[in-house]
């Protein structure tokens, strides 16, 4: 496995290896495995999971007969961090697209986000959005929507282990508009994405809107993005 703990060591891709990635936001995860084939010279290079173009952290990638290891991985259990910012919204959910801001209305408190927050854990059921990068019929969602696009998309189930919250702003200030941060963490399973559309579901029933300005994944199972190749 390469990590930075590793990479000076000599490996054989074509054999097969896994390297341990934390992907740069803006980068989609099939750029890192053509990024990775083009340097390693190895046509067989696939990507365990895969991270929204806005989302950073550990991306899992094989090459040469270790994708045959892929399937393994993308069954394991993820831990991912995220920053929602209550009081902002916009059509993908985190900070892509034009963010649109909104006062928050009296009421919303520290107490009222922790009871609404127990409500997304558990086994439930999850509509991807359209700024995700799920595929249907071979084509990433995300791209469909950045071309107005929008296809009916079936719930699936996941599961939520743990849905903590680290941190609560209540002070925060953006762009003219009162707001806060939630700064959370979640571990998900079968889904790669910091559950958007859950932290909008928490927006609703907060009656206010809100915006996932960072998501990152930490953790794939034993792995840790701490040992990830920047």
């Amino acid at each position: 496995m390469i990590t930075k703990k590793t990479i000076d060591k000599e490996f054989d891709f074509q054999a097969g290896e896994v390297i341990l990635i934390d992907k740069p936001k803006g980068w989609s995860s099939f750029k890192a495995v053509r990024k990775i084939r083009s340097a390693v010279n190895v046509k067989k290079v696939g990507h365990a999971g895969t991270l929204d173009p806005m989302a950073t952290g550990l991306l899992i990638i094989c090459t040469g007969k270790k994708t045959k290891s892929i399937s393994e991985y993308q069954g394991m259990y993820k831990v991912y961090e995220g920053t929602i910012t209550l009081g902002k919204s916009s059509p993908s959910m985190d900070t892509e697209t034009e963010i649109t801001e909104v006062k928050i209305p009296e009421g919303v408190t520290e107490e009222r986000i922790l009871a609404e927050k127990e409500k997304f854990t558990g086994r439930i059921k999850q509509v991807p959005p359209m700024f995700s990068a799920l595929k249907v019929n071979g084509k990433p969602l995300y791209k469909m929507a950045r071309q107005g696009k929008e296809i009916k998309r079936e719930p699936r189930e996941i599961e939520i282990y743990e849905f903590e919250i680290k941190k609560i702003d209540l002070h925060q200030k953006g762009g003219g508009a009162d707001g806060f941060d939630v700064d959370d963490g979640q571990t998900a399973n079968q889904f790669p994405i910091l559950s958007v559309e859950e932290e909008r579901e928490l927006g609703r029933r907060l009656r206010r809107d809100n915006d996932l300005d960072a998501a990152r994944q930490l953790v794939l199972s034993h792995l840790r993005v701490v040992v990830a190749i920047a």
